[in-house]
């Protein structure tokens, strides 16, 4: 784990344990010289509080955490209060929380402050098994894994149009079981708001586009969300690291999307994409240094069981590396029913035929379908409220080599909060 990370986690405790310690013993002398005497000083000259119970402040003499809080307990009872004392109370009942807790006064404001952020996110435990088979040599390699992996999504708000969202990531492979800086990772950190009537994000964030099937990861920019019949999605930004971890390029990708979604009827919607991407190595990887992806779909069910999704994309090139590769991707799924995570024992099951060339991706996280096309068989079941299993095997063939092969089992536990 990163020793920077683990200094900062370390602190935080510590801090933490210092004003719990001090919580256990509200009968502990606070010293004339903290800052919460002069504090009280300053709402005694404004006359706020009359000191002790006795109706005297004496700020030259040491007293317990437990007068002080009910010193500051009375002080927040009073009315008509100025905004600077008013300040004052709110920094002295976050000092003296616990006791004023014991003392059965609520702290409003720590509890809005509390309520203020909200962390969510998902955690998985996952393996799989691959083999990959080369039919003109007859070699195969099998591979296996085991994962675990968690996500947290925190949310502060900041005021009533903006809020301040992070997103961690932390994973283990349970085979080898070795540590390392990049297991646990700060994806993203942005400002999400409302601007010009739009929903926004800025900073970097995560992004599914597609399916997930073109690209799912993080961009730095900028995004506008805005529509009702017709709605769009428009991103300005770049892609890091994930085109240089499949060996695309070394550098930043700028990237911008245009994204629209129009509810067709109750049952169907359509929607259509253009993705741009800009860089100078991408003249070799992708056959232009200023490459497009396009995209139409739609999804509709048939009845409350029954439902249908289909994908058509395109790149503007049909060269990487000085070879001419495919171009054109597909994918169609056919599916029955569909779990609901408050829902245990509810479930789907899916059948997809997908082709997923190179060239119309960007990232994905389904490395098994990356520039290959097949079939996907897989259902997903609710043995618990928000824990979902989920087992999918697959079968395909290299897009641009017939002869190379690929078979996949996986199965997942995936756990929601």
């Amino acid at each position: 784990m990163n020793k920077t990370l683990l200094l900062s986690i370390s602190t935080i405790l510590l801090t933490m344990t210092t004003r719990v310690l001090a919580a256990e013993n509200p009968f502990s002398d606070v010293p004339a010289t903290h800052w919460s005497f002069q504090a009280l000083a300053q709402l005694e000259a404004d006359g706020v509080i009359e000191g002790n119970d006795d109706g005297s402040f004496r700020g030259n003499v040491p007293i317990t955490r437990y007068e002080m809080a009910k010193i500051v307990a009375r002080a927040m009872a009073k009315a008509n209060v100025r905004d600077t004392d008013k300040a004052i109370i709110d920094k002295l009942s976050t000092e003296y929380a616990a006791e004023l807790n014991q003392l059965g006064v609520r702290v409003n404001h720590l509890e809005k402050k509390a309520d203020n952020v909200k962390i969510n996110g998902y955690a998985y435990l996952r393996m799989q098994n691959q083999k990959t088979t080369d039919k003109s040599t007859g070699k195969s390699q099998s591979t296996s894994l085991s994962r675990s992996y968690e996500e947290l999504v925190i949310k502060g708000k900041v005021n009533e149009n903006w809020d301040a969202v992070g997103q961690i990531q932390m994973y283990k492979d349970l085979k080898t079981d070795i540590d390392s800086d990049d297991n646990l990772l700060v994806k993203g950190i942005s400002a999400n708001g409302k601007l010009f009537g739009a929903n926004v994000k800025l900073g970097k964030f995560e992004q599914v586009t597609q399916n997930a099937v073109v690209y799912h990861e993080y961009t730095t920019g900028a995004e506008f969300c805005f529509g009702n019949a017709l709605k769009t999605r428009i991103t300005v930004g770049n892609v890091t690291n994930p085109m240089k971890l499949i060996g695309e390029t070394t550098e930043n990708v700028f990237y911008k999307a245009a994204e629209f979604n129009y509810k067709l009827s109750k049952s169907t919607n359509l929607n259509a994409a253009y993705f741009d991407l800009d860089g100078n190595e991408l003249q070799y990887t992708r056959g232009k240094k200023n490459p497009h992806i396009y995209a139409a779909g739609f999804d509709t069910r048939f009845d409350k069981n029954w439902g249908f999704r289909g994908l058509y994309l395109k790149s503007s090139s049909n060269i990487s590396k000085g070879k001419k590769v495919e171009d054109i991707g597909y994918l169609a799924s056919l599916e029955y029913k569909g779990e609901k995570l408050n829902n245990p024992g509810s479930f789907g099951i899916y059948l997809k035929y997908i082709q997923l060339p190179k060239l119309t991706q960007i990232f994905t996280d389904v490395a098994h379908q990356y520039n290959y096309k097949g079939f996907e068989i897989g259902t997903m079941y609710m043995l618990a409220p928000n824990t979902r299993g989920h087992l999918r095997y697959y079968k395909g063939t290299d897009v641009d080599n017939s002869n190379k092969e690929k078979s996949l089992v996986r199965a997942e536990v995936r756990y929601f909060f």
